[in-house]
């Protein structure tokens, strides 16, 4: 089975996947298991920011400190300020905050950074992989293979089990920018 290229399929194997999922996945179909698949890898990427590096881009409102919410900057690329301002030649990076290396504020505009845990090249890390394993079985077994109804006390009213969450625990993303 051919699926697209993730973290959890790397050259679109499936056979990591199926395994996991165990014998009940015999029945899965290609389009089950890209749907577990994509939400797997996405519920993982949503908590933690991007796996795989790549750039980000979001807008600043400047001051002494900004914080990025769409993951952990590895790299300023750029930043280009809105009219009137200047960029500042160095940045001080701790994780989702950013600040000026001269300690001038940052000036209000669009910022490109690059955020990930791993590039195309590398393997990605095993805590998030295991994880997408983990929410991709999830919501396989409550979500595509039931065929009735879900019920009360059989999982299905939640998302991200307490595995994934766990191996999670220590590389999510502030909430809401609180970083």
């Amino acid at each position: 089975m051919a699926l697209p290229d993730t973290i959890l399929t790397p050259a679109g194997n499936s056979a990591e996947l199926m395994a996991f999922l165990g014998s009940g996945a015999v029945k899965i179909t290609e389009a089950d298991l890209t749907v577990a698949l994509s939400v797997g890898v996405g519920e993982v990427e949503k908590a933690c920011g991007p796996i795989v590096s790549r750039n980000l881009t979001e807008r600043i409102a400047g001051g002494s400190r900004v914080v990025v919410e769409g993951g952990r900057c590895s790299v300023v690329v750029s930043l280009t300020p809105d009219a009137g301002g200047s960029a500042p030649a160095s940045y001080i990076i701790d994780g989702q905050v950013i600040a000026s290396g001269d300690g001038s504020d940052l000036p209000a505009g669009v910022i490109v950074y690059t955020s990930g845990f791993c590039s195309t090249t590398t393997t990605p890390p095993w805590w998030a992989k295991a994880a997408a394993l983990h929410i991709a079985r999830h919501y396989w077994r409550t979500q595509l293979s039931n065929s009735k109804a879900p019920t009360i006390g059989d999982g299905s009213s939640y998302l991200i089990p307490n595995q994934a969450a766990s191996l999670m625990d220590g590389y999510t993303l502030a909430p809401d920018g609180f970083a």
